[in-house]
This record gives structure tokens, sequence and C-alpha cells, in this order.
């Protein structure tokens, strides 16, 4: 029965400084081995055996386990390789050992190596031309098996005191690779790597050289901008390679950035971290338009780094971090890219669209849903947090958004700066008023969203809204609408908005021209109809204007399924308003497009008879 044994591999992860050499467990220089030859035979052309004083004993060495084991080995490795083993201090009869070793042990080497090929053909490769014997040395005293591989000697030794440890070939020509390639590349800069080695360089970046302390991780670093950088003109897969090694190591640095501040402060400027720093800096600007979104994405999710210690009241971002990259800017191209876009806001994104992953991390735009007109998209909304949390941005964010002229990049800073309460809303929708298009949608959303508002919030758009609704009549549309919304929600209640006593409080009554603008907001304008309707100059306009959008709204399944009660409850308290202020030409219009209306939809007559019956008493 083939024993297996699990054998420590302690691999040299203590990482000398750059320059130094690094020292791993696998012997390039068999020094170990006994090559005395005590009573050795060779009892086949590829086998030798040495037997030590207890003398030869009878074992078949053409047994067919072995040879197909061997031919295999051939096969795969290209040229034919031989096997020696010691058994000097191994207790006799060794017959026992070698039937194991036939039944279960030889051919599961042949497995290793195919495997091997299979997964890792560049190491593979390195021993497949170096591999010229296999030694198995039996030494009892030992609690767990050696093994060494003498590259330039091609001498694969293992040394064991049972069977032969599973993995034997990956572990030996992986090891064996990395402590070649250690002694090649460990503390060579970049400049010197030559066009033909820049692949093993690499690949022994990945492997090896970003291990060990923050210098010598700094370095590595270092020396792989500069072989992106020379590998860039010629392009393909190698610069491709470090591109995207240099994307996964942004970690690196935010996991210093945010444990070790310390201790980054107290490093010399001239430290191989501070240089891979300013390296990685300079790729990351350099390279930044030619990323994929996949990169870019992941990028800018790690550069918004939250603070977590003392301050972040404050502010919660560490700004210090990437020094020479400017986060907002980057963002700020990606808002561009999803304009050019077509501004796209889907419902459901897949994991492999990472382009709508990345728009919706930046720009996260409020969708559309059956329930709500501005519903939040899975977001962190760091851009518009950043930015308006920094008294140096929050200006810039403004003037950026203003100066783009978008209604949905308009929408998407204001719905963020009400999903992430920021107290700059107010300041922001300010800044808006020089452009009435871009305000008003702005106010819609501010409208939407008060729910999301503290009381003060809402009492500061309360005496905006007075204070505009005095200066331009074109705004008087959309402050109908942000009125309803105030004074209907919250602790407010309708006492924050009196309606009764409009003209006084805001100088002026709406106009029909005022109300048909309140009416084309939407459905939801609609349904509040009657909260707004005493502030209307002219009641009979008034009804005019409302009679079409009414009739479209109640022959529409979807809006009645949205807001419960309506239209009836919504027109009870219209007709109940219009009796309080006696406009009885109002409330016989009204009365008419009922008829006309039960007329038409016979389906309708019962109930719209009752609102006749309320608009006759």
């Amino acid at each position: 029965m083939r024993t297996h044994l699990l054998f420590l591999f302690v691999l040299g992860c203590g990482a000398a400084q750059p320059g130094a050499q690094t020292q791993v467990n696998v012997s390039n220089n068999v020094t170990n081995v006994d090559v005395t030859n005590v009573n050795v035979t060779q009892v086949s052309p590829s086998v030798n055996v040495a037997w030590g004083a207890n003398g030869q004993e009878e074992i078949d060495f053409q047994d067919a386990r072995l040879r197909r084991a061997m031919d295999e080995m051939q096969r795969l490795l290209g040229h034919a390789i031989s096997l020696r083993f010691d058994v000097q201090m191994m207790p006799r009869p060794v017959a026992r050992f070698f039937d194991a070793f036939f039944d279960h042990e030889v051919g599961l080497i042949p497995q290793d190596l195919a495997r091997l090929r299979e997964r890792d053909p560049e190491v593979f490769k390195f021993g497949q031309t170096r591999l010229t014997e296999l030694r198995f040395d039996y030494d009892g005293s030992l609690r767990q098996p050696e093994v060494s591989f003498d590259v330039d000697a091609g001498v694969l030794l293992v040394k064991m005191n049972r069977g032969v440890p599973s993995g034997l070939m990956r572990y030996a020509f992986r090891e064996a690779f990395d402590a070649y390639y250690d002694a090649r590349f460990d503390g060579v800069e970049a400049e010197q790597i030559q066009v033909q080695d820049q692949a093993p360089f690499l690949r022994w970046l990945e492997r090896r050289g970003f291990r060990g302390d923050r210098s010598r991780r700094g370095f590595a670093l270092r020396n792989a901008t500069v072989l992106w950088t020379t590998t860039a003109r010629a392009g393909g897969e190698y610069h491709d390679a470090v591109g995207e090694w240099l994307v996964d190591r942004i970690r690196f640095f935010t996991n210093d950035y945010n444990h070790h501040a310390d201790e980054l402060a107290a490093l010399p400027d001239d430290d191989p971290w501070h240089a891979g720093e300013r390296a990685y800096i300079a790729w990351l600007n350099e390279a930044w338009p030619s990323l994929d979104d996949q990169a870019r994405l992941k990028l800018l999710d790690a550069m918004y780094m939250r603070r977590s210690g003392p301050g972040r009241e404050q502010d919660p971002y560490l700004r210090e971090p990437f020094p020479g990259v400017d986060l907002f800017a980057l963002s700020l191209g990606v808002v561009d890219r999803w304009i050019a876009a077509g501004r796209p806001t889907p419902q459901r994104v897949t994991s492999r669209d990472h382009t709508q992953k990345l728009f919706d991390f930046v720009v996260c735009a409020p969708r559309r849903s059956d329930r709500r007109r501005f519903d939040s998209p899975r977001c962190d909304h760091d851009f518009y947090r950043y930015a308006s949390t920094d008294p140096d941005l929050r200006g810039r964010l403004v003037a950026e958004i203003l100066q783009r002229n978008d209604t949905a990049l308009t929408e998407a800073l204001f719905a963020n700066l009400r999903w992430i309460s920021s107290p700059y809303v107010i300041v922001a929708w300010r800044a808006f008023e020089d452009v009435p298009e871009q305000w008003a949608a702005a106010t819609i959303v501010l409208a939407e969203l008060t729910g999301y508002s503290r009381q003060n919030l809402r009492t500061e758009l309360y005496d905006d809204a007075a204070r505009i609704w005095r200066q331009s009549r074109a705004s008087h549309g959309p402050l109908l609408y942000l009125l309803a919304a105030i004074g209907n929600r919250g602790r407010g209640g309708r006492d924050m908005v009196p309606w009764d006593d409009f003209r006084r409080v805001f100088g002026s009554l709406a106009s029909a021209a005022d109300f048909e603008a309140y009416l084309s907001l939407g459905e939801d304008a609609l349904v509040q109809v009657a909260d707004v309707w005493p502030a209307l100059g002219d009641p009979v306009a008034g009804v005019n204007a409302l009679t079409r959008p009414l009739g479209r709204a109640m022959s529409d399944d979807h809006i009645r399924g949205r807001h419960q009660g309506f239209p009836h409850r919504m027109l009870r308290d219209l007709i109940n308003n219009m009796k309080s202020a006696h406009q009885r030409a109002a409330l016989r219009l009204l009365a008419r497009f009922f008829k006309r209306r039960s007329e038409r939809f016979p389906s309708e007559e019962r109930a719209l008879g009752s609102l006749i019956q309320m608009t006759e008493r």
C-alpha cells in the first residue's frame, strides 16, 4: 500500500533587500549525496543500485511496471533518464520496498510530470531540459523527506524514510526554477533586463519578486513600471500582462496607507517604497487612457479610501494617498463617457458588463422604477461624497456639472447629494438658479426625495422657494411641485406651506401658465393637485388646464395602481377645496367634465355620479 507523505516545504519568504541573494531550500548543488561506490550495481542500462555492505538481493528491475513508467517519463521529457537507488541503510529484505515502488510509486512520477506540463509549461520546460537522473536514497533517521535538484548536474535527489512523496516532480522543478531565477534577477533593476529576458523577469516578479518587506515590494513595483514602459512600443501579451499585474498591486498601497501611515511617514524619501510609489503613480496617470474598464473600476474603487480612524466625521476620506493622481478628474472622465454613451441606466447589470459597472460606480445615476421616479442603483456614491466633503472640490463639482448642461447628470448630482444626506445640497441648488432648465431638474429631484430630508433642510428649501418665487416667474411650476412635497411629507406636515395664505407669503398666486407648467411635471403633480389648488389665481383656467391630463390619467391603469385611491380621493379633496373657496364657476366646469366622461365611459358612471353630486350640493 502506497504511503502518502506530507513533506514540509519551507519557502524562502524572508525576502532580502534589493540586491541581496534570496535563500531557498532546494539545492542547486547536491553536496550531501554519498557518491562512494559501496557495492553499486548497474542492474540495467538505466538503473543503478547501491546495495551497501549487506549485499545484493534478487530484484527484477525488468519489471513491466518500472519499464512502463520509465518509457512514459522518456516520452514526456523527450530523453531518457537514469534511476539510482541507495538502500545501504534500509532494513533487509528490500524486496517489499521495490515491489511497493514498482506497484504504486513509480507510476505517479510521469503523472506528476504530465500535470506540471499542462499547468505550468514554463517550469516543466526548465526541469525537462536539465533532468538526467533521479536518485532515491533511504535514510531511516529522517522524519520527513528531503528533496534537492542540482540543475547543473541534472540530478534530482530524494532522501526518504518510506515512500516517494506525492507531487515530487512539481515541487522539485518549481523550487529549482525559482532558485535559478532568484539568483538571476533578485536585486536587478529592470533597465538591465534584455528583451529576451522580459518574459521570465515578469514571471519572476509575479512569483517571487513581490515578496518580503515594504521596501523590497516597492522596488519590485518600480521595476514593473519600467518593464511596462519598455514593452509599450511593441505592445503584446507581455506588456498587457505587466499592466494587469500592476493594477492588482493597488491594494499594496491602500493597505500601507490605511494601516501603516506612521511608518510610511518615517521612511526617508529615497527609500525604495517611495520610489515605487512615485513610479506607480506616474504609471497610473500614463496608463489610464489605455486601461480597460474592469481595471479602471478596480483602481477607482481602491483609491476612494474611507477614513477609519479619528476625523472620519469631519472628512470620511483619506486624501493624502496617491499624491499626483487627480481622482476627481479621472472620475469626471467616466462621467463624460457615460453621457457620450447615451446615459445608460439599465435596471439589471451583468457581472461581465464592466463598462456599466464603472458608470454606476462613478455616476450612480438614478433609475425610474414602478414606485419611484428616482431609485438608487447599487453604488457607494463615492464620487459625490468625496467631492462634496472637500471644501476645494465642492465648487469644482458644481461648476463641472453646470458646464455640461446635462439634465440627466444634474438629476444624478442632486439625487446622490440627497441619498448621502449632504448638507451641501442647498448650496448646490442655489448655484443652479441661473440655469433655469437645470435648476428645474434639480428642484424636481429635491421634491421627489424630500423623504430623505431632515426637518431643517425642508425649512431651508421652503425659505428659498419663497424667495425664488418672488424673483422668477419661470420657476413657479417646479416650485409648486417642491412645495407640495414639502407640505405633505415629514414632521412639517401641511402646516409648513400656508396654502390658504399663499398670496401674502409668496407675493402672488400661480397663473394658469404656472399651473400648466406644474402639471407637465408628471403624474405625481397630478396626484397632488388638491394640495396646490389654493395657490391658483384663476380656478376656471385651472380646471381647463387640468381636464386633459386628468382624463388621460384616469384611463391609465399604471397610474391608478401606483397611487391608491386615485383619482377619486384627489378629486373629492379638490371639490372640497373649491367649495370652501366658493369657486362655483370652476365647480360647474368640473361637473361638466365628469358628465361627459361618464357618457364616454359608462363603467365609471357610478363613481363619477357621486362626484357630480358633490359639486352640486
